[in-house]
């Protein structure tokens, strides 16, 4: 799949398993003679001229991740989750396995899955986990320094299956990216140039599972009912003026509010800084930001 790529123009004119309990008490899929619940793993392709390995997730890092595991009734009514934050782990053999096993329903009952990775990653928290898959909603704040965030991948809700007379048959899990990668393209003397900040945006936000491409994130607090907090996120400039793998920023997708702002520090201790309210930053690709430096001024 071809991404979108998102650029930005700034001028400078001068101046992101637990047991079920209901009461028709449905049996979870643990007996030791079932069919075992295995995975295998797909990704959304995220094409660019710079990919920082340290911190940029693709299928060959992939390492492990957390899946959620949702029971449904015979008549598509949801139960529990059998699986919830359950960490997956790549075998030797390269199949994906939890470190207990599960195992299909052999009821007429169904699962449905989601899951994410990296399985460690900071604050990425499921708010309510007693709600039905399609309303199910991530918080996610990112960390404040830039060199500290990374990507996360996920793969949204699966259809409801039952591979319990397959046993061969894995569960395929397809994840793509789903927050805003932020790069800087300066035009002009970037040496010139001390840091980048983008500041007075939304620090933080909620992923929701069921939306299915629209309307994934909000820009709310962690009750989902006001508004996030802002924050500012900054990049320094190396010395040699070479925007690097560290100079980027992954933050929560947003529509910047309409006083977010633009600031450049220079070498020579003078600042200037340009509006970028009303801006959006995309969660599927990577978003440019084009910056034209002014003339230096002859001494």
């Amino acid at each position: 799949m071809q991404n979108r790529r998102r650029i930005l123009y700034i001028a400078l004119a001068g101046i992101a398993l637990t047991a079920c309990s209901n009461a028709d008490e449905p049996s979870l899929p643990q007996v030791k003679d079932g069919v075992a619940i295995s995975f295998s793993t797909s990704m959304e392709a995220l094409t660019t001229e710079k990919q920082s390995r340290a911190t940029t997730v693709d299928y060959d890092n992939i390492q492990n991740f957390k899946v959620y595991a949702a029971e449904w009734d015979s008549g598509n009514n949801f139960q529990c989750y059998i699986m919830e934050g359950e960490e997956v782990m790549k075998g030797s053999d390269g199949s994906w396995t939890t470190k207990i096993p599960y195992y299909w329903p052999t009821d007429g009952r169904t699962l449905s899955f989601y899951a994410y990775t990296p399985a460690n990653v900071d604050g990425f928290i499921l708010t309510n986990h007693w709600e039905a898959p399609e309303k199910a909603r991530f918080y996610y704040e990112p960390p404040s320094n830039p060199k500290n965030q990374t990507e996360i991948i996920f793969t949204d809700l699966t259809d409801k299956i039952n591979n319990a007379d397959k046993p061969q048959e894995k569960v395929n899990l397809y994840f793509r990216h789903i927050l805003s990668l932020i790069y800087f393209r300066i035009n002009g003397d970037a040496k010139r140039l001390e840091s980048i900040s983008l500041s007075n945006i939304y620090g933080c936000g909620g992923y929701s599972v069921g939306a299915y491409r629209q309307n994934v994130w909000d820009n709310k607090d962690y009750s989902g009912e006001k508004d996030g907090f802002r924050t500012s996120y900054t990049i320094d400039v190396p010395e040699d003026g070479i925007m690097g793998e560290e100079q980027r920023m992954i933050i929560v997708p947003q529509q910047t509010p309409g006083d977010a702002i633009l600031e450049f520090r220079f070498r020579d201790g003078s600042y200037r800084s340009v509006n970028f309210g009303w801006r959006v930053l995309k969660y599927d690709g990577i978003n440019y930001i084009n910056v034209t430096l002014p003339a230096e001024q002859p001494a």
